[in-house]
């Protein structure tokens, strides 16, 4: 059974058990606020800064009505794309994600976050068509894009971005950046060898030695070492592995290999 106390008959012990009672109100600690886990996500490469620090977490978060609405409205798939990282990415690092800092992410960056929105946004699983060899017909597959994708990633972001290429000709290179995912998919309707000269403007930085300052020294490079860069830039290739994503047949429980898209999984 409590006991009341009468400040009244009792001042002193009173005001000691206030003075207490406030003490502990001071002194307990404010809530902390924490973003939360499940919409915070690790690159496979990371995000270089210009002073040359590597961020690797990173923020998405759910796409809204409003953000399909206005996505909606775009002209063409590349701009689908970029309006769902930019309005599904909030922040790399401690920097705001805007859209000069996602131009500047690794192409195999961007298609990670890509998947992390749409995880955020639908959840882990979704549907696709896959061959099964075992059934000897198409069949409606469920993949759980957490396990059935793969993730390769950049070990070394700052020492990896830069590779040489050796030809006819030497050629300092660079992984290619959302900039240049950007025009290759706003110029998806041109010719294979207009995208490979895309792709290679930019990548290359520099011909023997001489910076490459326009695309016309591009256009002048030989067809092999052309083929060659490229070869050799895809090999460098990280993020979500979408052409070799397995999945199990629902009939005879076989390994049905289906490639996907990522921009393919929001259907809008």
């Amino acid at each position: 059974m409590s006991e009341t106390i009468n400040a009244a008959e009792n001042p002193e012990l009173a005001n000691k058990l206030a003075a207490e009672e406030t003490k502990e109100t001071k002194e307990k600690p404010k809530a902390e606020i924490v973003t939360p886990q499940d919409n915070v996500v690790t690159l496979p490469g990371g995000y270089v800064t210009s002073t040359g620090e590597v961020f690797t977490e990173a923020e998405v978060r759910e796409l809204t009505g409003k953000d399909e609405e206005a996505i909606a409205r775009s002209s063409n798939a590349g701009k689908v794309l970029n309006g769902i990282l930019t309005r599904g990415t909030v922040r790399i690092g401690d920097v705001e994600a805007t859209e000069e800092v996602l131009d500047q992410l690794f192409i195999g960056d961007r298609d990670y976050l890509l998947l992390s929105i749409f995880q955020a946004t639908f959840g882990e699983t979704t549907e696709t068509d896959g061959y099964c060899q075992g059934c000897q017909e198409y069949k409606s597959l469920e993949i759980d894009t957490t396990t059935d994708i793969k993730v390769e990633n950049l070990d070394d972001p700052i020492g990896e971005r830069r590779f040489q290429v050796k030809g006819k000709q030497t050629y300092d290179c660079v992984i290619p950046t959302g900039k240049t995912q950007k025009e290759l998919l706003a110029n998806s309707d041109k010719t294979m060898a207009e995208l490979t000269t895309i792709l290679l403007a930019g990548t290359v930085r520099s011909i023997n030695g001489s910076s490459v300052i326009n695309r016309t020294q591009i256009q002048s490079i030989g067809l092999s070492d052309r083929r060659l860069i490229a070869e050799e830039v895809n090999k460098k290739t990280f993020g979500p592995i979408v052409d070799q994503v397995e999945a199990e047949c629902p009939d005879c429980g076989g390994k049905v290999v289906s490639p996907i898209s990522i921009g393919g999984l929001f259907r809008l």
